[in-house]
């Protein structure tokens, strides 16, 4: 961590103490969310928030940074010029993200729809709607938040990015519905759905 804040130009001896003071010693500890501590810090001189508001900073910045080839192919293919604004890609991300983990999807596929599979992908036909077209779905796809897959398929680049941004979408819903997609029922007992774990922690 301090050689890293040492390459982006930080004082690496205040960037670790603020590692401690802000007691976000575990962010710091994974190259993934090492790097948003280090944008943070970059910004602002030091850490603000919780640890979650840290997490999701750290993914609105992803949202914002695009792979240029990555987007200008995915462009020629819906056949449009118009570029999506961040915020449509974060709101796009956390669309997906619920829909990856509600529906045990692992990739998102952007070919036909005869070539996907019906196991493990989720089509963009699928996660498109009259309030997701598919060029935000192409844009978000197109951003730091995601990784390829293979030949038409992507998938996020961290499982965590997903959990966090499947929350944000999550908890916007009422209380009943929610608890009714993360929990399930035992001999009468309620408890949440060991897959969903982390995506209920971070709802609550």
């Amino acid at each position: 961590a301090e050689l890293a804040a040492e390459k982006w130009g930080l004082d690496k001896r205040a960037f670790i103490m603020a590692v401690y003071d802000r007691k976000v010693v575990g962010l710091a500890a994974l190259p993934t969310t090492l790097f948003f501590l280090l944008a943070e810090f970059r910004e602002g001189g030091g850490f603000s928030g919780t640890h979650r508001e840290l997490y999701e900073r750290g993914c609105q910045r992803l949202a914002r940074e695009v792979d240029p080839r990555r987007t200008e192919t995915l462009r020629q293919l819906r056949g449009t010029a118009r570029v999506s604004t961040p915020q449509e890609i974060f709101e796009a991300a956390g669309r997906l993200a619920g829909l990856f983990l509600l529906c045990g999807k692992a990739s998102i596929h952007i070919g036909a729809l005869d070539e996907a599979d019906s196991t493990s992908d989720l089509h963009i036909s699928e996660a498109a709607d009259a309030t997701l077209t598919e060029w935000v779905v192409m844009d978000s796809i197109a951003s730091g938040l995601f990784t390829s897959r293979g030949p038409n398929r992507f998938g996020f680049a961290h499982q965590t990015f997903a959990e966090c941004l499947a929350s944000q979408f999550l908890s916007r819903l009422p209380l009943i519905q929610i608890r009714s997609l993360l929990c399930a029922r035992d001999a009468g007992d309620e408890h949440v759905v060991p897959q969903r774990a982390e995506t209920a922690a971070w709802v609550a």
